[in-house]
Order: C-alpha cells, then sequence, then structure tokens
C-alpha cells in the first residue's frame, strides 16, 4: 500500500524531543509537509510497535537515541486532492521523549534541524491541522 491515495490510513509516530525548554524540530523532505518543519518521525514498518518504530525514525534522522515517556497526542492528518479525493491519510500518535545522548549530529542524514520554543511549536502545529 502507498502512502499517495492509500487504500487505509497508513500509521505514522512521532517524538516530542525536549532540551532546555525547547523542542526538537526537522525539516520534512517528502510531501505532504514537504520543505516544512515539523516533530520528527514517520510511517510505521510492518511488525513495528509504535515505540520501535518512532525510536528508529528518530534514529535515522537524527542520530539521537530517545527514551519513552508519554504519549502526548493522538490525532488523523487527512489530505485531500483538488477533486475531494484522499491524497493522504495518516494516523498520528506523538509521543514524549526524553534524550538519551545530548548531542543532536545530523551529519549522516543532512537533516535539517532546528531547536524551537515550545509554544511557538504547539501554535504553528495547530495552525498546521487546521489548514489540512
Amino acid at each position: 500500500m502507498g502512502r499517495e491515495y492509500p487504500d487505509a490510513p497508513v500509521a505514522g509516530v512521532g517524538a516530542v524531543v525536549l532540551r532546555a525548554g525547547k523542542v526538537l524540530l526537522v525539516r520534512r523532505g517528502t510531501a505532504p509537509l514537504l520543505g516544512r518543519w515539523s516533530l520528527p518521525g514517520g510511517v510505521l514498518e510492518l511488525g513495528e510497535t509504535l515505540t520501535e518504530g518512532i525510536v528508529r525514525e528518530v534514529l535515522e534522522e537524527t542520530s539521537l537515541r530517545i527514551t519513552p515517556l508519554a504519549v502526548v497526542e493522538s490525532f488523523d492528518r487527512i489530505h485531500r486532492d483538488a477533486e475531494g479525493r484522499v491524497q493522504f491519510h495518516y494516523v498520528l500518535i506523538d509521543f514524549l521523549w526524553a534524550p538519551q545522548n545530548q548531542v543532536v549530529s545530523l551529519i549522516k542524514n543532512r537533516v535539517p534541524h532546528i531547536w524551537q520554543l515550545h509554544r511557538q511549536v504547539w501554535v504553528e502545529r495547530r495552525r498546521n491541522q487546521m489548514e489540512a
């Protein structure tokens, strides 16, 4: 099943990684959020638990090892094309995490990243959800 025009919703996970009052964001390299800042994370692979999936995704994107603390939020993100057909449909679960190692090294995958103040992230996130 592909991510674009799927037959069923796609399960995804996101990580709210905090450090010194800021949250980690990565710039997305694929649709539907191409070029936008968002939480690190991605789609679960077959047979992967939620925890295994988000640990893998964050490690791939940031080289950061994380420890789970709690579920923050679950929601869906549905994008429709100009004809009203469902182009993307994700069911997302975001988890609060604490970094195990304090240095974020993104040289391997060259994923742009920033640390942003919590409030700014949640305001922008709500605006993105309302636009979707």
